[in-house]
């Protein structure tokens, strides 16, 4: 914003680039196989245009509150030294949750109570 007024962005790409906010459903469309590394064109409003480094390291059993999945276990991050474990299930590709530190996100729980 400059003087409170929204200013619009307009930034040419040479190719095509990946939202830099859907990182799960991007991973899940790669053509995983442990041991490949991958590298994508991104945009991220905040940080603008950049590259996911994308390692599948292996699979793995992940028990969610949503049920049992085979997943694929990606290290993932926009710097090569600052990456998250992400899981993507190896069967129907969802997004399972990742893992980044303290933090972390799973599929399945209850919000039920959260108004």
């Amino acid at each position: 914003m400059v003087d409170g007024k929204k200013q619009p962005i307009d930034i040419g790409f040479a190719g095509p680039v990946w939202d830099g906010n859907l990182w799960g459903e991007t991973f899940a469309a790669l053509p995983l196989e442990v041991g490949k590394e991958y590298q994508l064109p991104v945009y991220q409003y905040d940080s603008g245009k950049g590259f996911f480094f994308v390692n599948a390291v292996g699979r793995k059993k992940l028990d969610t509150p949503a049920g049992a999945f085979d997943a694929w276990v990606l290290r993932a991050g926009l710097k090569k030294d600052e990456q998250a474990d992400y899981y993507v299930g190896s069967g129907e590709r969802l997004e399972l949750g990742y893992a980044a530190g303290p933090s972390s996100q799973h599929l399945g729980g209850d919000c039920g109570a959260l108004r």
